[in-house]
């Protein structure tokens, strides 16, 4: 579970990887720079529950997902 500021325990972080690990099959390709070497983020993020013209009080956590050369991000 993660703490307060939304940084995922050690364990958390080898759960998120580990589910990768699963689904990911095959070497994922960076769409940007070709690479496949990715970085699991170590914060579960939550959007604002707002935008610049709307107030939606629903918003969905996720993790984010890094290309080690480029920064390139996907979000899960």
């Amino acid at each position: 579970m993660p703490d307060a500021t939304g940084r995922m325990t050690p364990e958390d972080q080898e759960k998120a990887r580990a589910w990768f690990s699963r689904h990911w099959k095959g070497a994922v390709r960076c769409p940007v720079c070709g690479d496949d070497k990715w970085v699991t983020g170590e914060y579960v993020m939550s959007p604002p529950p707002w935008s610049s013209t709307v107030i939606n009080p629903i918003s969905f956590p996720f993790v984010a997902v890094f290309c080690h050369t480029c920064s390139h991000t996907m979000f899960f």
